[in-house]
């Protein structure tokens, strides 16, 4: 890193007080997720455009949207399949944009109509066929659109009689009709899969029991049942992620990578031995990512609703929410913070094998004062054993009036950058 380079690092704001509005919001609604202008100050900071920038806890995306909103190469690796389809769609409507500035225009007009809205009729857009939409991201995205599509529905048919305790029984049809539509509309597969992340995120919020994400990860029901009207919460959503999308600003994609990969996307436990089965076969420039905090979120189990609509049981639930590296629900374990250390720093020799020599490596972890030191101590001495140093390293706080992360007793976290010894 050149002096002039670490100056700048030096003069940031990382506590980030103004929201950027150009950058692209969240879709989905998730816990923990951080600012965008924080991965996208690392992103310009760290890798050229064309350059390739990788997450390995991508949550729903923040750090690769930021990527391929900025002209960089994406990939995304998540355990959560709510998190892996959320970047999915969010991705492919930013490379859509970056082809075409009003390509996603089209998508989310065609989902609008499904239930009777009409508010993007009306804007003037150059792609009307939707449905040619998937030729152009078979290109640019690997899984393309229909095998995804593909994916999501093997593990049909939903459990409904697993959400039926959570929805008074109107609103409960209202979902069932909606999401029945999705699946069997003329939509392009990334519409279809568009459609589903819109169903997906207002369903904690249609559902009878709204106090927090934690009542239902702790799979706690409803005392009564409320009425919700299911097709105005999807119009504020369309509304809200249009609005996003238009205001974002996106480095437009040359002609000449038009028909080359720019983004990778994997479902996948980094605990198991298995390989993974999406991935760039080029080199990554830089890693940047923020794992899971020790006994803070369980991620899985927070998508309890959205996991039951996309047809798993609560088996399948507890595996994938047992298998989360630091998951809330293992605290009551005395060596919990331990284990938890232990699984990042095996993670990270794992994900690093995949960075260039002269790429870097950035994670963002609670600050030390919060109890959980061991997670950067064992990545630190993990990194400097195959060679990596640290250059830069700087606390920020999480400003609580704008973050999801206000549900917890963490205020400050660390930044750290590595970068491999010449």
């Amino acid at each position: 890193m050149t002096p002039n380079l670490l100056r700048q690092l030096e003069a940031v704001d990382w506590d980030f007080p103004r929201i950027n509005s150009e950058a692209t919001g969240a879709f989905h609604w998730y816990p923990g997720t951080f600012p965008p202008q924080l991965p996208g100050t690392l992103i310009e900071a760290l890798t050229r455009e064309g350059e390739l920038v990788f997450d390995p806890y991508g949550g729903i995306g923040t750090t690769v949207v930021e990527a391929l909103r900025l002209g960089r190469k994406a990939w995304h690796v998540d355990q959560c399949p709510i998190g892996y389809l959320t970047a999915y769609v969010t991705s492919g409507l930013i490379l859509s944009k970056a082809v075409d500035p009003t390509m996603y225009i089209s998508t989310i007009a065609a989902v609008e109509r499904i239930f009777g809205g009409k508010t993007f009729e009306n804007d003037l857009f150059s792609f009307a066929n939707e449905s040619a939409i998937d030729s152009v991201m078979d290109h640019l995205m690997r899984p393309a659109p229909q095998e995804v599509f593909a994916e999501m529905r093997a593990t049909l048919p939903s459990k409904w009689s697993l959400l039926a305790p959570w929805y008074e029984p109107n609103t409960l049809q209202e979902i069932k009709k909606l999401f029945g539509k999705i699946l069997n509309s003329e939509l392009s597969s990334l519409g279809k899969l568009f459609g589903l992340v819109m169903l997906s995120a207002t369903l904690r919020i249609a559902s009878s029991q709204n106090r927090s994400w934690g009542h239902v990860a702790d799979n706690v029901l409803p005392d009564e049942f409320t009425i919700k009207n299911v097709g105005e919460l999807c119009r504020r959503w369309l509304s809200r992620v249009g609005g996003m999308l238009n205001r974002s600003q996106v480095c437009p994609l040359s002609a000449k990578h038009r028909r080359a990969v720019q983004f990778w996307a994997s479902c996948h436990d980094w605990r198991s031995d298995s390989a993974l089965k999406v991935g760039p076969k080029s080199k990554i420039n830089a890693l940047i990512t923020s794992p899971p905090y020790a006994n803070a979120i369980d991620y899985t189990r927070a998508q309890r609703l959205s996991l039951y609509l996309f047809g798993f049981n609560e088996k399948a639930i507890t595996t994938m929410g047992h298998s989360e590296i630091g998951a809330r629900r293992k605290r009551s374990n005395s060596l919990s913070e331990s284990i938890w250390a232990a699984e990042l720093a095996s993670a990270l020799e794992k994900q690093v094998s995949f960075l260039a020599d002269d790429g870097s490596v950035s994670i963002v972890l609670p600050h030390e004062d919060h109890g959980r030191e061991a997670g950067a101590i064992h990545m630190g001495e993990t990194l400097n054993t195959l060679g990596w140093v640290n250059i830069f390293k700087k606390d920020r706080s999480i400003r609580q009036g704008r973050t999801r992360q206000c549900w917890t007793s963490i205020k400050r976290e660390t930044i750290e950058i590595y970068q491999h010894e010449k």
